[in-house]
Protein backbone atom coordinates (compact mmCIF):
# COMPACT_ATOMS: atom_id res chain seq x y z
CA UNK A 1 0.00 0.00 0.00
CA UNK A 2 1.46 3.34 -1.19
CA UNK A 3 2.34 5.77 1.88
CA UNK A 4 -0.39 8.40 2.61
CA UNK A 5 -1.85 10.38 5.39
CA UNK A 6 -6.04 9.03 5.96
CA UNK A 7 -8.18 11.64 8.37
CA UNK A 8 -11.33 9.83 9.79
CA UNK A 9 -13.97 10.42 11.87
CA UNK A 10 -13.85 8.64 14.79
CA UNK A 11 -16.55 7.66 17.60
CA UNK A 12 -15.34 5.67 21.13
CA UNK A 13 -17.43 4.45 23.79
CA UNK A 14 -15.62 3.94 27.45
CA UNK A 15 -16.89 2.40 30.50
CA UNK A 16 -15.63 1.03 33.89
CA UNK A 17 -17.10 -2.28 34.79
CA UNK A 18 -17.38 -0.93 38.68
CA UNK A 19 -17.29 2.66 39.65
CA UNK A 20 -13.28 3.32 40.50
CA UNK A 21 -12.55 3.86 44.50
CA UNK A 22 -9.53 4.89 45.95
CA UNK A 23 -8.82 6.80 49.39
CA UNK A 24 -12.66 7.44 50.37
CA UNK A 25 -13.38 8.94 46.88
CA UNK A 26 -15.62 6.82 44.78
CA UNK A 27 -16.54 7.65 40.99
CA UNK A 28 -18.30 6.13 38.03
CA UNK A 29 -16.40 6.21 34.73
CA UNK A 30 -18.15 6.35 31.22
CA UNK A 31 -18.05 8.61 28.33
CA UNK A 32 -18.96 8.90 24.65
CA UNK A 33 -16.59 10.33 22.41
CA UNK A 34 -16.92 12.02 19.12
CA UNK A 35 -13.75 13.14 17.07
CA UNK A 36 -11.19 12.45 14.49
CA UNK A 37 -8.57 9.97 13.66
CA UNK A 38 -5.31 10.72 11.38
CA UNK A 39 -3.50 7.49 9.56
CA UNK A 40 0.29 7.58 8.44
CA UNK A 41 1.09 4.69 6.75
CA UNK A 42 5.23 5.54 6.14
CA UNK A 43 5.98 1.81 4.74
CA UNK A 44 4.30 -0.99 3.97
CA UNK A 45 5.85 -2.68 7.72
CA UNK A 46 5.23 0.36 10.02
CA UNK A 47 2.57 2.91 10.14
CA UNK A 48 1.38 5.38 12.72
CA UNK A 49 -1.71 6.97 14.20
CA UNK A 50 -3.31 9.84 16.23
CA UNK A 51 -6.42 10.62 17.82
CA UNK A 52 -8.44 13.80 19.23
CA UNK A 53 -11.87 13.65 20.66
CA UNK A 54 -14.33 15.49 23.03
CA UNK A 55 -16.03 13.57 25.81
CA UNK A 56 -19.48 14.27 27.36
CA UNK A 57 -21.51 12.71 30.10
CA UNK A 58 -24.66 14.59 30.89
CA UNK A 59 -24.86 12.77 34.74
CA UNK A 60 -22.17 11.12 36.53
CA UNK A 61 -21.99 10.08 40.11
CA UNK A 62 -19.28 10.83 42.36
CA UNK A 63 -18.99 10.05 46.21
CA UNK A 64 -16.69 12.35 48.14
CA UNK A 65 -16.91 12.64 51.64
CA UNK A 66 -19.77 10.31 51.88
CA UNK A 67 -21.81 12.91 50.11
CA UNK A 68 -23.21 11.84 46.84
CA UNK A 69 -22.68 14.73 44.04
CA UNK A 70 -24.18 14.37 40.45
CA UNK A 71 -23.35 16.42 37.68
CA UNK A 72 -22.44 16.94 33.97
CA UNK A 73 -18.73 15.99 32.92
CA UNK A 74 -16.90 17.03 30.12
CA UNK A 75 -13.27 15.51 28.85
CA UNK A 76 -10.37 15.55 26.20
CA UNK A 77 -9.34 12.50 24.72
CA UNK A 78 -6.05 12.23 23.13
CA UNK A 79 -4.04 8.98 21.69
CA UNK A 80 -0.68 8.49 19.50
CA UNK A 81 0.10 4.73 18.27
CA UNK A 82 2.41 3.60 16.22
CA UNK A 83 2.93 -0.16 14.38
CA UNK A 84 5.19 -2.09 12.98
CA UNK A 85 5.07 -5.26 11.32
CA UNK A 86 7.73 -8.24 12.38
CA UNK A 87 7.03 -10.66 9.94
CA UNK A 88 4.61 -11.81 7.20
CA UNK A 89 3.21 -15.23 7.24
CA UNK A 90 0.12 -16.75 5.67
CA UNK A 91 -2.71 -14.75 5.33
CA UNK A 92 -1.12 -12.86 8.32
CA UNK A 93 1.38 -10.59 9.84
CA UNK A 94 2.52 -10.90 13.14
CA UNK A 95 3.20 -7.03 15.00
CA UNK A 96 4.44 -5.08 17.56
CA UNK A 97 2.32 -2.14 18.31
CA UNK A 98 2.71 1.30 21.19
CA UNK A 99 0.16 3.25 22.56
CA UNK A 100 0.25 6.34 24.32
CA UNK A 101 -3.17 8.00 25.51
CA UNK A 102 -4.45 10.67 27.89
CA UNK A 103 -7.76 11.72 29.34
CA UNK A 104 -8.92 14.21 31.44
CA UNK A 105 -12.35 14.51 32.41
CA UNK A 106 -13.61 17.64 34.29
CA UNK A 107 -16.91 18.54 36.46
CA UNK A 108 -17.75 22.01 37.69
CA UNK A 109 -20.79 22.14 38.74
CA UNK A 110 -21.49 18.70 40.63
CA UNK A 111 -24.65 19.27 43.38
CA UNK A 112 -25.52 16.97 46.60
CA UNK A 113 -27.10 17.30 49.73
CA UNK A 114 -26.04 16.83 53.21
CA UNK A 115 -28.59 17.08 56.24
CA UNK A 116 -31.03 18.59 53.49
CA UNK A 117 -28.82 21.32 52.85
CA UNK A 118 -27.30 21.76 49.41
CA UNK A 119 -23.71 21.27 48.56
CA UNK A 120 -21.40 21.95 45.57
CA UNK A 121 -18.24 20.01 44.44
CA UNK A 122 -15.84 19.84 41.09
CA UNK A 123 -14.11 17.11 40.03
CA UNK A 124 -11.10 16.52 38.20
CA UNK A 125 -9.71 13.31 36.96
CA UNK A 126 -6.40 12.76 34.85
CA UNK A 127 -5.62 9.05 32.93
CA UNK A 128 -2.47 8.30 31.08
CA UNK A 129 -1.40 5.38 29.95
CA UNK A 130 1.49 4.01 28.05
CA UNK A 131 0.87 0.44 26.10
CA UNK A 132 2.64 -2.11 24.36
CA UNK A 133 1.33 -4.84 22.38
CA UNK A 134 2.00 -7.76 20.87
CA UNK A 135 -0.06 -8.84 18.12
CA UNK A 136 -1.52 -11.18 14.81
CA UNK A 137 -3.41 -9.60 11.99
CA UNK A 138 -5.48 -12.45 9.77
CA UNK A 139 -6.79 -11.59 6.31
CA UNK A 140 -9.33 -14.21 5.35
CA UNK A 141 -9.95 -12.31 1.72
CA UNK A 142 -8.57 -9.14 1.28
CA UNK A 143 -11.56 -7.13 1.66
CA UNK A 144 -11.48 -8.37 5.37
CA UNK A 145 -9.10 -8.00 8.31
CA UNK A 146 -9.08 -9.27 11.77
CA UNK A 147 -6.20 -8.72 14.50
CA UNK A 148 -6.11 -9.66 18.38
CA UNK A 149 -3.16 -8.49 20.49
CA UNK A 150 -2.14 -8.62 24.30
CA UNK A 151 0.37 -6.63 26.51
CA UNK A 152 0.55 -4.54 28.91
CA UNK A 153 -0.54 -0.76 30.10
CA UNK A 154 1.39 1.32 32.37
CA UNK A 155 -0.80 3.51 33.60
CA UNK A 156 -1.49 6.98 35.80
CA UNK A 157 -4.25 7.99 37.61
CA UNK A 158 -4.40 11.12 39.27
CA UNK A 159 -7.87 13.45 40.65
CA UNK A 160 -8.70 16.29 42.49
CA UNK A 161 -12.06 16.70 44.15
CA UNK A 162 -13.53 19.77 46.24
CA UNK A 163 -16.62 19.94 48.14
CA UNK A 164 -18.38 23.49 49.86
CA UNK A 165 -21.65 24.60 50.75
CA UNK A 166 -23.60 27.86 49.17
CA UNK A 167 -22.01 30.26 51.43
CA UNK A 168 -18.35 29.22 51.05
CA UNK A 169 -17.43 29.03 54.50
CA UNK A 170 -17.02 25.27 54.76
CA UNK A 171 -14.53 24.09 52.07
CA UNK A 172 -13.31 20.17 51.62
CA UNK A 173 -10.80 18.76 49.36
CA UNK A 174 -8.87 15.76 48.59
CA UNK A 175 -6.17 14.85 46.06
CA UNK A 176 -5.35 11.15 44.69
CA UNK A 177 -2.51 9.95 42.83
CA UNK A 178 -1.42 6.62 41.70
CA UNK A 179 -0.26 4.12 39.09
CA UNK A 180 0.56 0.72 38.27
CA UNK A 181 0.63 -1.71 35.51
CA UNK A 182 -2.22 -4.21 34.45
CA UNK A 183 -2.83 -6.51 31.33
CA UNK A 184 -4.36 -5.78 28.53
CA UNK A 185 -6.53 -7.51 25.29
CA UNK A 186 -7.32 -5.82 21.65
CA UNK A 187 -9.33 -7.40 19.20
CA UNK A 188 -9.97 -5.39 16.07
CA UNK A 189 -11.57 -5.94 12.85
CA UNK A 190 -11.58 -4.05 9.18
CA UNK A 191 -13.80 -4.54 6.24
CA UNK A 192 -13.52 -3.06 3.03
CA UNK A 193 -16.85 -1.35 1.30
CA UNK A 194 -17.49 0.02 -1.83
CA UNK A 195 -16.46 3.50 -1.12
CA UNK A 196 -14.81 3.37 2.36
CA UNK A 197 -13.42 1.82 4.70
CA UNK A 198 -15.01 0.84 8.29
CA UNK A 199 -12.78 -0.19 11.27
CA UNK A 200 -13.84 -1.69 14.83
CA UNK A 201 -11.72 -1.72 18.31
CA UNK A 202 -12.47 -3.52 21.11
CA UNK A 203 -10.26 -2.89 24.05
CA UNK A 204 -10.22 -4.74 27.74
CA UNK A 205 -7.58 -3.19 30.10
CA UNK A 206 -7.12 -4.60 33.75
CA UNK A 207 -7.01 -1.94 36.62
CA UNK A 208 -7.07 -4.90 38.96
CA UNK A 209 -3.56 -4.17 41.10
CA UNK A 210 -5.16 -0.95 41.85
CA UNK A 211 -8.72 -0.98 41.60
CA UNK A 212 -11.41 -3.76 41.45
CA UNK A 213 -12.34 -2.89 38.49
CA UNK A 214 -11.30 -2.90 34.28
CA UNK A 215 -11.91 -0.35 31.50
CA UNK A 216 -13.78 -1.43 28.02
CA UNK A 217 -13.78 0.60 25.19
CA UNK A 218 -15.38 0.38 21.79
CA UNK A 219 -13.79 1.99 18.77
CA UNK A 220 -15.70 2.75 15.43
CA UNK A 221 -13.77 4.77 12.68
CA UNK A 222 -14.92 5.18 9.04
CA UNK A 223 -12.38 5.89 6.21
CA UNK A 224 -13.41 7.40 2.80
CA UNK A 225 -11.76 5.99 -0.08
CA UNK A 226 -11.60 8.52 -3.29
Amino acid sequence: MASGIIISPLILYERASSPLVIDGVSSGYKFGIIGFNGKYRQTEKFSTEFELGYAYVPSETVTFENVIFKGAITGLYLSTSGQYNLKKLENSHLYIEADVSHRHLQANDLFGERNNKPLFGTSSTTINSYDALLGLNFSPNPRRLFSIASGLSFWTFSARGTASNQSKTINAWKNIKTNSIDPLLKVSFKKMLNNGEINADFHFKSLHSKFNSSIISVTMKYEYLF
